[in-house]
């Protein structure tokens, strides 16, 4: 199936009704997730292998438009949206704020809220939208996938709002900077080194968080001081950055780049990985957990 949207998919008379009986139980969680004016939920699936399991989201208030990357669709209330363990991810931005239910079966589902203030900014910036956006969430899957190897103790709603706007403040880096198709001159670098600290200004509402600022700020750190934009050491940094900083090499190792047309196979990009470990600039544990996470994706 992987995803399937259905009109007027909720035939009863009233979504009163249906909202006032909200429970949870041993086959089922539902949920009701509340969104404000231009928020939008980015669902990031991690279903457990399991070929039955699903969710389905149902439209009860207001309207919404369904974003895939590929597809959009208008959805208004008592449509629906399927999904399966073949989903990769989807957005609902909400028009004048609204309410979606969801029912889970065997399914462990991310759901954030992007800030109104983000929104604004991004459809100020047409270059870089929803798809932009939309490569977080590679970082957010694999950080996540992270988590279950290591010994720590991870707010996972929490890394995951960091995983998602961890390079917003690209959006105040010049384009022409961003997509230079070669290496950066040393001046252009520099520029680049501000943007954790650029996004700082957009950690309003739901990503006001100390735990969230940090790995924002810090997931380009390095172990041995030799990171940005502070050049912080191991004790210094987050646990939660730790994790963003593997996650976000290996994604950026294993997709095309505008200044690398190649990309690497995960084992090369693990090799790479682990070679900056030796090195002392990346978590042991973490690389570890990585390896973990790279067999569990292939056995998937």
């Amino acid at each position: 199936m992987s995803t399937k949207v259905t009109k007027n998919y909720l035939k009863c008379p009233s979504v009163n009704e249906l909202e006032a009986h909200i429970l949870y139980s041993d086959k089922y969680a539902i949920t009701l997730y509340n969104v404000q004016k231009n928020g939008i939920l980015t669902v990031v699936p991690d279903f457990k292998s399991l070929e039955d399991s699903h969710t389905t989201y149902i439209i009860l208030r207001g309207s919404f438009i369904y974003n895939s990357g590929s597809e959009e669709v208008d959805l208004e209330e008592k449509d629906a949206i399927e999904i399966d363990n073949h989903t990769s991810y989807f957005f609902l931005e909400s028009k004048d704020g609204g309410s979606v239910l969801a029912i889970e079966n065997g399914t462990s589902t991310y759901v954030q809220n992007i800030s109104e203030k983000i929104e604004e900014e991004l459809k100020r910036n047409p270059d870089f939208d929803h798809k932009e956006v939309a490569s977080s969430i590679d970082v957010i899957r694999l950080a996540n996938l992270i988590v279950k190897y290591l010994p720590w103790t991870i707010d996972l709603d929490k890394l995951t709002k960091a995983a998602l706007i961890r390079d917003i403040g690209k959006l105040e880096i010049d384009e022409k900077i961003l997509n230079k198709p070669g290496k950066l001159t040393e001046q252009e670098f520099q520029i680049i080194k501000l943007h954790p600290e650029k996004s700082l200004k957009y950690m309003n509402g739901t990503f006001d968080d100390p735990v969230i600022r940090e790995a924002v700020l810090e997931h380009h750190e390095r172990l041995d001081g030799s990171g940005y934009p502070k050049g912080l050491k191991d004790t210094d940094i987050s646990k939660e950055a730790k994790i963003l900083m593997v996650a976000d090499m290996y994604s950026a190792l294993t997709n095309k780049r505008v200044y690398r047309h190649e990309k690497y196979t995960p084992e090369e990009a693990y090799e790479i990985i682990k070679n900056d470990c030796n090195k002392n600039k990346l978590d042991k544990d973490v690389v570890a957990a990585l390896h973990k996470a790279i067999m569990d994706k292939e056995e998937n």
